[in-house]
């Protein structure tokens, strides 16, 4: 069975038990770990069944989303080493509060952190400035 033929069965499967929040929560959990077991990302997982990783609607006020805003505040090694310890925090607690969920929580975080460091690493190179913390 193709990938997107699993994810659609899996989410007509899903969608067919839930009831409420919670039925939505337990189906979102279930379409996620079959999702999983297919071999998909999962912070692809995560996003399909209701944004809950990428840009999740609370936390965005109008066009501007928190993290952004954070960002926006800070040094970008500040903000790198932000997405590092939140990471460590969705790490440390995944097994204990929300599963597979906090992990691609923590696959969010670690992404974000990558793209920024690349991001100085090259300007750093093309300037020949040194930046604090990089090595």
């Amino acid at each position: 069975m193709k990938r997107a033929d699993r994810a659609g069965a899996a989410r007509a499967g899903a969608q067919r038990g839930s009831s409420g929040r919670a039925g939505s929560d337990a189906a979102a959990k279930q379409l996620a770990a079959e999702q999983l077991a297919a071999g998909i990302d999962a912070v692809e997982a995560a996003a399909e069944f209701g944004g809950l990783v990428e840009a999740p609607g609370h936390y965005t006020a109008g066009a501007v989303e928190c993290i952004d805003a954070l960002q926006a505040m800070a040094e970008v090694v500040a903000h790198i080493d932000h997405c590092t310890q939140t990471a460590v925090a969705y790490l440390w607690r995944w097994r204990r509060k929300d599963g597979a969920r906090d992990l691609a929580k923590a696959q969010w975080y670690v992404k974000r952190a990558l793209v920024l460091a690349l991001e100085l690493e090259r300007v750093a190179a093309a300037s020949d400035d040194l930046f604090p913390g990089l090595g």
